[in-house]
């Protein structure tokens, strides 16, 4: 393995997990997740390309690694046992927030967990990852322009989402076609 390579494979890590967790929704899975893209980072690492976009390549292939996984986990049955448990007190059960911050982060959650997963994968990757349009293009093998126009109604769902402005809409076809709806009435109130 070679210095440079090493050294960028390192430097994503942190990054690299937040888009794990966003991808499982679970700290264990997502560390999970972290290794096996590492492992397959590692063993093909002669097919990266010196020069080339690291940051890029390095989530598309924890991308496909998430989707390889879901694939095998398939059909495998979810255990409940760990959240049934009556020895456990009631202070691990539930945990109150102390912060307002922390509430707005709950809130921030539970808005993305209402978007569909397109637009939660956008949103991830340029708000969390804080990667480039171009670089997100390369992730998810699309368009700069697609990318704009995801990330454009991610942001307005949300907003509409913490706001209470709009209805909860996981699609987007239905979003235009109610915002289009909403600018036809207007037009014709007005006259």
């Amino acid at each position: 393995m070679s210095k440079p390579f090493r050294g960028m494979l390192i430097d994503h890590l942190p990054r690299l997990r937040a888009y794990a967790m966003s991808l499982t929704r679970h700290a264990a899975d997502a560390d999970d997740l972290i290794q096996a893209a590492a492992e397959r980072m590692l063993k093909f690492e002669s097919h990266f390309e010196v020069g080339t976009n690291f940051s890029a390549w390095s989530y598309r292939v924890l991308k496909n690694s998430h989707i390889t996984n879901c694939r095998k986990n398939k059909h495998r049955p979810i255990s409940l046992s760990p959240f049934i448990d009556d020895a456990a007190p009631d202070a691990a059960l539930v945990s109150r927030a102390s912060q307002e911050d922390q509430i707005f982060v709950q809130e921030v959650l539970g808005g993305l967990d209402k978007l569909s997963p397109a637009l939660r994968e956008i949103l991830t990757l340029v708000c969390g990852a804080q990667l480039s349009y171009e670089e997100v293009a390369v992730v998810l093998s699309c368009s700069v322009g697609t990318v704009k126009s995801r990330l454009w109604r991610a942001r307005a769902q949300m907003k509409g989402l913490l706001i209470g402005d709009v209805s909860e809409q996981t699609d987007e076809s239905d979003s235009r076609d109610s915002a289009k709806n909403t600018w036809i009435g207007a037009d014709t109130v007005a006259s």
